[in-house]
């Protein structure tokens, strides 16, 4: 049983799941008086920033497993055993428990926290705050402590016309709790804020509104008028709960619920009731990164009683850190103070290191709690930002970007999938198009250890990466450095370039693989100097032995169009029956040579300077938004376009629906997923020449085989459907060339050819399409406010939904830029095996 789903009761949730003892043993109920969790660090940027409103509110619902419950409720009894709850929608209902958890956090001042028991009165509100901060032109806040600060300086940053005075009832800002010298150097911060004055050793005698004007009185008889007063002081824990219970188990002092060192309710009645978070009356500060480890106290000590033990685990206090943001350019915080470094590390204040934009927004808005992965701490001492990371339990699987209405991005910040890496960059124009750009790019990269490999290579970066990543989190950094630097130093001697090549540069990798950085990033990181000083080309270890990776457009027609003189390479030597060889073992367009590619180029190229299927897209993109429309407020866009992709290219290569826009797990889907992540994970394609030993022990193996046949035998159904269909005359002419599907194409052609022998065999043409599947699975989407702007300029802006046709498409000229430049940065083909001499 949970009671309270704040930041402590999300840390609670996420380890009880992962325990290995409760969490397949026990079901989570979780109580709450709101349908959503509220990201309470990012209220104060949401009070001046729209943009993020939505981006504060998670639902309970996706936080939770199918085995447990969430009921949107209040507490208002609990006993030994039950606790009885009023529903949000009416009505009560009692709930039994064995383990209660009171997480019920505390009660903030009004702006900065959100009173609401669903995210739509909480986006209300918080529009409510922000147009209330925009018609004022002065503002006074009272009171100087973290909250009050970082409130002058969104204010100062987003409205740098307001002015605002800040009422501190002391000599210097800052919480009592925080050290004296540390104190001084956010008060010297805050000084250096536009339009911000401060009044010390004061506070509100009272205020009175005439007419709209609000005239303020101080203590000390001082007059300020003001459109608006904002109090940001004040904290009360949220323990009326206990008064069902045992009221003397309330601090009168405090208003917290006394609790042991281990969490536990103060009292031998109830070992079973633990308290954590805000409402616990434990020592120092109520601050949200503390919680993680009330949390894990927490579950040690339930897990001890569980395995009929008892609880030893203690909480002997904070870490004493805490995080300050003054806006999203945090520069003054850091660049004007030479010793704030030092300072900071002394007294654990947590201030930006570099300061850069964007930073300021990511400390305050992405304080989300990842539930289902925790930082990995690193061995050696971490850096000022290593620690922030750490501390703050920085977020893993969301995305925010700051950028201007219609300009490219001048900051943005991302935060990877796969590792505890955040980057910002503040550039130009080197995002949108990294092949042309040789601006300078100034960054400010905090760097946690991967906790997996970012993306599937087949290399010894990659390699090197993974062992660094896993010898790091089991025996320490050293082990994994040596390990990465024998693998690049054997890889550089065995691989180096050759001598008839060493006028062409080699990029260095080495200084990249340790940074966590890895595909399309690492290209850039590595090819833009050698393109911006003019190269034509250049050679990288990262995909194999002697890749050259070539900018030059006449260069790449050249090697491509000359198979006499640069033959195609073979994909691989792999076994017959291998997964490799069952997909692409039969000649095709990209391994063959001689007569053979000359004749599958003849038939194919016709087929690919077609118009796009334009009614296939448009059709394909309504299912999307059908699905987008029965989904939560919040969706998985990866998600989504991925299984938008793979319908796409089903009925454009071969005519077939895996029907995965509209059925996520289907027995299709699953097998193609399943294929494709055997196929390219990095295991496996380090040991393809083994696969038939691995598929006589690997019970995986074996199935991703068997989901393989099945996927083979339906392109072969397809095929001789798709014959027998274009016997009849009719049938090739009832449908436009630009909605025809690959396949039907290509039988066309291949029809077409009066010699027998200058025919593609079946075989030949389902390998032909598998090259075709394998390559155009890998896909990006961007969309930009000029193209849409574009769009609803050529099919306006009506509720309904349009279908474009050939006509629009000639229309959309910016548009089509986007989708011709898109394919010359990401070829459906980019790698090409070339055989030299």
């Amino acid at each position: 049983m949970h009671q309270g789903g704040g930041y402590a009761g999300v840390h609670a949730i996420n380890d009880i799941q992962q325990s290995s003892i409760l969490g397949s043993k026990y079901r989570i109920v979780l109580i709450n008086a709101s349908d959503h969790f509220f990201h309470i660090m990012a209220v104060l940027r949401a009070a001046v920033d729209s943009g993020v409103h939505d981006a504060v509110f998670v639902p309970y619902t996706s936080l939770m497993r199918k085995s447990d419950e969430f009921i949107h409720g209040t507490a208002n009894k609990i006993t030994n055993s039950k606790v009885t709850v009023a529903l949000h929608a009416g009505g009560e209902t009692v709930v039994e428990y064995k383990y209660l958890i009171i997480a019920t956090g505390s009660h903030h001042p009004t702006w900065a926290n959100i009173e609401a028991n669903n995210k739509w009165d909480g986006v209300k509100t918080l529009k409510e705050r922000q147009a209330a901060i925009k018609r004022a032109s002065r503002i006074v806040i009272v009171g100087g402590g973290i909250t009050g600060m970082e409130l002058a300086g969104e204010i100062a940053d987003y409205f740098p016309d307001k002015h605002v005075t800040i009422i501190h009832s002391s000599n210097v800002l800052g919480n009592q709790d925080m050290p004296d010298k540390a104190r001084e150097v956010v008060d010297d911060a805050v000084k250096r804020l536009n339009n911000v004055d401060i009044i010390y050793n004061d506070t509100i005698a009272h205020a009175q509104d005439v007419e709209g004007d609000l005239h303020i009185v101080t203590k000390t008889g001082r007059l300020i008028d003001a459109d608006l007063q904002i109090v940001t002081f004040g904290l009360s824990p949220n323990s009326s709960i206990m008064n069902s219970l045992d009221p003397s188990l309330i601090n009168p002092k405090t208003s917290a619920i006394k609790v042991k060192p281990t969490f536990q309710l103060d009292s031998p009645k109830y070992p079973n009731i633990f308290v954590i978070g805000d409402v616990a009356d434990a020592p120092g500060a109520k601050m949200a990164m503390n919680t993680d480890t009330h949390a894990n106290i927490l579950v040690k000590n339930i897990t001890s009683l569980e395995t009929g033990n008892q609880p030893t685990a203690v909480y002997k206090g904070p870490m004493g850190a805490f995080a300050i943001t003054l806006g999203r350019d945090t520069k003054n915080l850091w660049r004007e103070q030479a010793y704030c470094t030092e300072t900071c590390l002394k007294y654990n204040v947590m201030l930006p290191e570099k300061g850069s934009s964007g930073l300021g927004y990511m400390m305050n808005l992405d304080m989300a709690i990842d539930i289902s992965e925790q930082p990995i701490s690193p061995k050696t001492k971490p850096s000022l930002a290593e620690r922030f990371v750490q501390l703050m339990g920085l977020p893993t699987k969301h995305t925010h970007t700051v950028d201007g209405d219609d300009q490219p991005p001048k900051a943005h910040k991302t935060v990877s999938k796969y590792s505890h890496t955040t980057t910002i960059t503040k550039t130009d124009f080197s995002d949108w198009f990294p092949a042309r750009s040789s601006h300078s790019v100034e960054e400010a990269t905090m760097h946690m250890v991967p906790s997996k490999l970012p993306q599937i290579d087949l290399t010894a970066n990659a390699w090197a990466q993974e062992l660094l990543t896993r010898l790091q989190s089991r025996k320490g950094a050293m082990y994994g450095v040596l390990g990465a630097v024998v693998i690049y130093k054997l890889w550089s001697i065995l691989l180096s370039t050759p001598g008839q090549f060493k006028a062409i540069s080699r990029v260095k990798e080495f200084s990249l693989i340790l940074t966590g950085v890895s595909g399309p990033e690492r290209r850039r990181k590595e090819a833009i100097p050698l393109l911006a000083r003019g190269e034509p080309a250049y050679f990288s270890s990262e995909r194999g032995p002697y890749t050259l990776y070539i900018a030059e457009p006449k260069m790449a027609r050249t090697l491509l169009m000359r198979t006499g003189t640069f033959p195609h390479g073979e994909l691989g030597a792999f076994p017959k029956g291998s997964m490799f060889d069952k997909m692409l073992g039969t000649p095709n367009i990209v391994s063959s040579n001689g007569q053979i590619w000359k004749t599958h180029r003849k038939i194919a190229s016709p087929v690919f300077r077609k118009s796009m299927p334009l009614q296939l897209f448009g059709n394909a993109t309504l299912e999307l938004f059908e699905e987008y429309k029965k989904a939560d407020y919040k969706v998985d866009s990866s998600d989504y376009m991925e299984r938008f992709t793979l319908d796409v290219i089903g009925r454009a290569a071969f005519d077939y629906d895996f029907g995965a826009i509209r059925y996520a797990e289907n027995d299709g889907v699953k097998a193609y997923k399943n294929v494709f992540a055997t196929v390219f994970d990095p295991v496996n394609l380090a040991t393809s020449k083994f696969d038939l030993l691995l598929y006589r022990i690997s019970k995986r193996r074996r199935q991703a085989h068997a989901d393989l046949d099945t996927f083979l035998s339906t392109i072969d159904d397809v095929i001789a459907k798709k014959r027998a269909t274009l016997s009849s005359e009719r049938a090739r002419s009832d449908e436009e060339d630009a909605e025809k599907d690959l396949l039907t194409m290509i039988l066309e052609a291949n029809s077409d050819e009066g010699d027998q022998g200058q025919r593609m065999t079946d075989e030949e043409v389902k390998s032909n399409i598998f090259a075709f599947f394998v390559a155009g699975h890998d896909t990006t989407s961007n969309e930009s406010y000029r193209a849409r702007a574009e769009a609803i300029a050529i099919m306006g802006d009506e509720p309904r939904d349009i279908v474009p046709t050939n006509e629009h498409l000639q229309q959309l000229q910016y548009i089509n830029q986007i989708i011709q430049e898109i394919l010359r940065l990401e070829p459906q083909l980019w790698l090409q095996p070339v055989v030299t001499r």
